[in-house]
C-alpha cells in the first residue's frame, strides 16, 4: 500500500510541489497530520512553497509560540513554506458533503484562480491576498446558516491568510490584457433565426487575441481565433425560444491576459409578424413621359426596418429596394412610358424576410391627343375613301 505521507514527503524534498492544499487532522503544533518537529526534521525543500489547510488551530499562535506555524515559515529561510492559510479556530468539516464551511472556503479560494474568465479574470490578479479575500466575500451571504454554532461567522473570522498577500502564485510575464472588445450585431431578430455577431479589440503587446460570445443564456462559444490585434471576429446564433437576451464578448491574448466584458447588447427574439400593406400616396393621372413622384411608407408590429417591391403597371419593376425605418415616408420618382388605366402595385418586407400584402393604386395615362392627329392623318393617306365618309356625314 502507498503511504501517503512519504510520497507528499518524497515530492516536498525534491522540490515537486509549488502549491499544496490539505485536509487532514491539524492543532497548533501540528499540520497535515505531521507535527513541527517532524517538519523541521524531515522536510528539506530548497524552494518553499504555499499551503492551504483548513485543519483546527494550525494557525493559533497564542496557543502556542513555536507550533507549526514558526516551523512553516520562520524555521529556515528556504525549507517548508513561504506562505499559508491556516485556522486560527477550529477547521469545520462534514462527513456527509463537502460543502462545510471549512470546504466552501477552501473551494472558493482555489476556484478564484481557476476560473480565471469569471473570478480573477486576469492572471496578473492571482495574487494570494485576493483569492483569500474573494473566499470570504462568497462567504459572507452565508453568515447566518447555523446561527447556532457560528462555524460559517467562525470561518470567515478566523480563516486567515500567513503571508505576502500581493505574491503572486504566477511569475508576471504575461504582459497587459487585450482592451475591453467592442460589440456589434442586430439587436431584435425571431426565434431560430440564425443572427451574425461582429467584435474586435486591440492588444497594447501585439499578441494574438482569443475571443468568446456569452450568448446569456449561460451558453458560449468555444475560445475564437487566434487574430490579430484590431482583426474582426465574427460568430453567429439562434435563439429557440423567445425573449430578451444580454449577449457579450470577452479577449484574451495567448498568455491567458484577460479583458473586461465587452458592454452587453440586448438581443429581442420575437415571434414575427409581417409589415402592413403599404401606404401609397401620389398623382392617380398623368402624362407619359413625365415624372411622377410617389410617397410609400409601411409599419411594422415588432418595429422592423422594411424595404419595399414596386410593380409600376407600364412593364417596369423595382426589386427590393433598400431598409427604411418603421413608418419612414419615402419618395420614390417613376416616369411611365405606357397609356392607359394602370396600376401601381407595393408590397413591404421586413428585415426577417417576411412580406406584406399588395397595396394597389389604380392611375390613368391617357393618350397625348396630338399623336392620335397624326395617327388619324396617316391613315387617311393610306386609305382616301375615309375622306369621302367624313365629307358625307359633315
Amino acid at each position: 500500500m502507498v503511504n501517503i505521507q512519504t510520497t507528499i514527503k518524497n515530492a516536498i524534498n525534491n522540490d515537486e510541489i509549488t502549491i499544496a492544499s490539505g485536509i487532514a487532522h491539524a492543532n497548533p503544533t501540528m499540520s497535515l497530520d505531521v507535527g513541527s518537529s517532524s517538519w523541521e526534521a524531515n522536510y528539506h525543500n530548497t524552494k518553499p512553497f504555499f499551503l492551504h489547510d483548513f485543519g483546527c488551530h494550525c494557525g493559533d499562535f497564542d496557543d502556542a509560540d513555536d507550533g507549526v506555524l514558526h516551523s512553516m515559515l520562520f524555521h529556515s529561510d528556504t525549507e517548508l513554506a513561504f506562505g499559508v492559510v491556516y485556522n486560527t479556530c477550529y477547521g469545520w468539516g462534514n462527513l456527509y458533503c463537502t460543502n462545510s464551511s471549512s470546504a466552501f472556503q477552501a473551494k472558493e479560494f482555489w476556484s478564484y484562480f481557476l476560473d480565471l474568465q469569471n473570478k480573477s479574470h486576469n492572471l496578473n490578479a492571482w495574487q494570494l491576498g485576493k483569492a483569500h479575500a474573494f473566499s470570504k466575500d462568497r462567504m459572507a451571504p452565508t453568515i447566518n446558516w447555523d446561527y447556532s454554532t457560528g462555524t460559517w461567522r467562525a470561518i470567515i473570522q478566523g480563516c486567515l491568510l500567513f503571508g505576502d498577500p500581493a505574491q503572486k502564485i504566477r511569475k508576471d510575464t504575461i504582459g497587459n490584457p487585450p482592451a475591453k472588445p467592442i460589440l456589434e450585431g442586430p439587436n431584435h431578430g425571431v426565434f431560430n433565426q440564425t443572427l451574425t455577431f461582429t467584435s474586435h479589440t486591440t492588444d497594447p503587446d501585439g499578441e494574438p487575441i482569443f475571443y468568446q460570445f456569452n450568448w446569456g443564456t449561460g451558453e458560449t462559444t468555444d475560445w475564437l481565433g487566434p487574430y490579430n490585434s484590431g482583426e474582426i471576429v465574427t460568430a453567429t446564433h439562434s435563439w429557440p425560444g423567445l425573449g430578451a437576451y444580454l449577449v457579450k464578448v470577452i479577449a484574451k491574448d495567448n498568455k491567458s491576459a484577460m479583458s473586461e466584458w465587452s458592454d452587453p447588447l440586448r438581443v429581442d427574439i420575437t415571434d414575427n409578424t409581417a409589415p402592413d400593406a403599404p401606404n401609397i400616396d401620389g398623382p392617380t393621372s398623368g402624362k407619359v413621359g413625365q415624372t411622377n413622384d410617389y410617397i410609400i411608407s409601411a409599419t411594422d408590429f415588432e418595429n422592423h426596418n422594411v424595404c419595399f417591391n414596386i410593380i409600376w403597371g407600364d412593364g417596369e419593376t423595382t426589386n427590393w429596394t433598400e431598409y427604411y425605418a418603421c413608418g419612414e415616408e419615402v419618395v420614390f420618382s417613376h416616369v411611365f412610358n405606357k397609356t392607359g388605366n394602370l396600376k401601381i402595385q407595393v408590397r413591404a418586407m421586413d428585415e426577417m424576410g417576411y412580406c406584406s400584402l399588395w397595396t394597389i393604386l389604380e392611375v390613368t395615362m391617357p393618350r397625348n391627343r396630338a399623336a392620335f392627329n397624326s395617327l388619324f392623318l396617316r391613315l387617311l393617306e393610306h386609305f382616301p375613301i375615309l375622306q369621302k365618309f367624313i365629307f358625307l356625314f359633315n
